[in-house]
C-alpha cells in the first residue's frame, strides 16, 4: 500500500470512531429518559412535524430557531434527532450547536428508528 492510500484508510477509520462517540441509539435514548440523567431530547423537524408526534419529553427546535439558543447547561447533553437516517438535520443541528459549544449526540436513525423499535410517541 501506498502512502497516501494508508492515509485516507487512516482518515475513514478515525471518521467512523468519531461518529460511533457522536451517535446514540433510539433504545439508549428510552432508558436515559427513564432514568435522572442531565440529557435533553431536541427534535430538529420542522413544528408540524413535532405536533404529529415524538419523543416524549422532547423539544421542538427547527432550524430557523438553532441559531437563537443561549442559557444551555454546559453540564446536559442535547440529543439531537430528525426524521430518520438519510435525513441530515441532526448532524447540521449538531455541528451548528457544538460550535456554540454545547455537549451533542445524533440518535441514530432519527424519529423513524425510535417507530420502529415500537418507543413511546408524544402527540
Amino acid at each position: 500500500m501506498t502512502t497516501a492510500t494508508l492515509s485516507a484508510a487512516k482518515k475513514r477509520t478515525e471518521f467512523v470512531a468519531d461518529k460511533l462517540g457522536f451517535t446514540i441509539q433510539p433504545d439508549e435514548v428510552n432508558q436515559l429518559l427513564q432514568r435522572d440523567f442531565n440529557c435533553i431530547v431536541v427534535d430538529v423537524r420542522e413544528a408540524e412535524d413535532f405536533v404529529k408526534g415524538h419523543v416524549p419529553g422532547a423539544i421542538n427546535l427547527p432550524e430557523s430557531n438553532w441559531r437563537r439558543i443561549s442559557g444551555w447547561r454546559d453540564e446536559w447533553t442535547m440529543i439531537l434527532y430528525s426524521h430518520s437516517q438519510t435525513c441530515r438535520l441532526a448532524v447540521q443541528a449538531a455541528v451548528e450547536f457544538a460550535m456554540q459549544g454545547c455537549s451533542v449526540v445524533e440518535m441514530e436513525g432519527g424519529f423513524m428508528a425510535w417507530k420502529e423499535n415500537k418507543l413511546p410517541v408524544e402527540t
